[in-house]
């Protein structure tokens, strides 16, 4: 796969920042003068005449007007951070973008765009969505799930997007993820919502030191 360009395309974005971070030596401008001629920008104003015929001369990105890629949407954004690497990034990886919060996803992306590897997992191994799978099935195999993820994610990680996987649940029509995945929240919740409460309240109170001990308390917990 070729390298995704946004030199001189009108790209939407849910935060400016995301685009500094990429693009370092283009600068930030909501408006433009002639002394913007023939420089890199980053453009947040009104996509003018005016102002394009200025952009025009030199390299811009314009984050305003109808936009020819979209940053705002997981999956192209991962396509897009892929793409510097000339990869296409896994399907396993693909269908766990919505499992993430918004801190944890751009910490991936930024980290993938670096150093050209996703962190937390190894790219071949089982997804962590298989674990969330495995919540609304029998316990063994529900802890068996659990120790595949540690081999790929540090045990907080595991944690906190389970904790974060629980939490969506209890308001699952207000989620903006995927059929798929808001079928598996509802699972979710018909089985364990009323148990998930005080589950978290006593993993958070627990006197055991071990995390893994720990969370497998909590994952009987929400089947009591």
């Amino acid at each position: 796969m070729n390298p995704i360009s946004l030199i001189n395309k009108t790209v939407k974005v849910n935060n400016v920042d995301d685009l500094i971070f990429f693009f370092p030596d283009f600068k930030v401008k909501r408006y433009v003068t002639s002394l913007d001629m023939g420089e890199k920008i980053i453009y947040t104003g009104t996509p003018n005449r005016r102002a394009m015929s200025i952009l025009e001369t030199g390299e811009y990105i314009c984050t305003q007007g109808l936009y020819q890629y979209d940053l705002s949407d997981r999956k192209s954004k991962l396509i897009f951070v892929y793409s510097k690497w000339e990869r296409d990034p896994p399907n396993n990886i693909l269908e766990s973008v919505d499992l993430y919060d918004d801190n944890e996803f751009n910490y991936c992306c930024k980290t993938y765009w670096v150093v050209g590897r996703w962190p937390y997992k190894l790219e071949n191994e089982t997804s962590i969505y298989e674990f969330y799978q495995a919540s609304v099935g029998p316990i063994i195999p529900f802890i068996n799930k659990y120790f595949e993820s540690r081999k790929s994610y540090p045990t907080g990680v595991v944690e906190q997007s389970f904790l974060t996987f629980i939490l969506r649940s209890k308001s699952v029509d207000e989620q903006n993820v995927s059929p798929q995945y808001k079928r598996l929240l509802k699972q979710f919740h018909n089985i364990s919502g009323s148990l998930a409460k005080k589950a978290v309240d006593e993993m958070i109170d627990s006197p055991i030191k071990n995390r893994d001990l720990r969370m497998i308390e909590f994952m009987f917990n929400l089947r009591r």
